[in-house]
């Protein structure tokens, strides 16, 4: 079916770390995120339960 995620797709292989400072293509961040900042505003995606988990990891969840 179109746009079924591949099978090799699982969250121990999904990278959620983002820069946060620039720096040069191909070298890495002097400092990095390793966790997710916001969630979506989609009522499929935030639930209280991220909202939750985000919070205590320093992130901020939108609830629709």
């Amino acid at each position: 079916m179109p746009n079924w995620p591949r099978t090799d797709c699982s969250p121990a292989t999904v990278e959620l770390h983002t820069p946060l400072v620039r720096h040069i293509v191909g070298e890495p961040s002097a400092i990095e995120s390793h966790s997710p900042f916001t969630s979506a505003i989609m009522q499929a995606v935030s639930t209280p339960e991220l909202a939750t988990a985000l919070a205590r990891n320093g992130g901020l969840s939108f609830l629709h």
